[in-house]
């Protein structure tokens, strides 16, 4: 299962479509309370985090973590390599991705 973090209705339902076209099992979110209720959420294999600053990323990330969830994280957003040493800080692989995604990189991503 793939969970999906967007904050934007219209980049969150299509990146929905593109991953659900891909045949994964998607559960899509528009805030980080909304994922971390989500009691599935903290089983999901990957965490998409799209349209989040580094800042944001690393929040929702670090609540995953304290709930135990063990996945992988995809940050879809321009030049993140401040970002990406914090992040490596959480133990957890953390890929980040160009804007706009496409079928094509998040395939080998999930792949990984």
């Amino acid at each position: 299962m793939i969970a999906l973090l967007d904050a934007h209705d219209a980049s969150r339902r299509e990146l929905h479509l593109l991953i659900k076209g891909m045949g994964y099992d998607v559960r899509a979110h528009s805030s980080a309370d909304a994922l971390a209720r989500d009691q599935r959420a903290t089983h999901a294999r990957w965490l998409v985090l799209n349209g989040w600053h580094d800042v944001a990323a690393l929040a929702v990330l670090c609540e995953l973590r304290k709930t135990g969830w063990l996945g992988k994280a995809a940050v879809i957003a321009g030049e993140q390599a401040d970002a990406s040493q914090r992040l490596a800080m959480l133990d957890c692989d953390v890929y980040f991705l160009s804007h706009p995604a496409t079928t094509q990189n998040l395939s080998q991503l999930f792949k990984s």
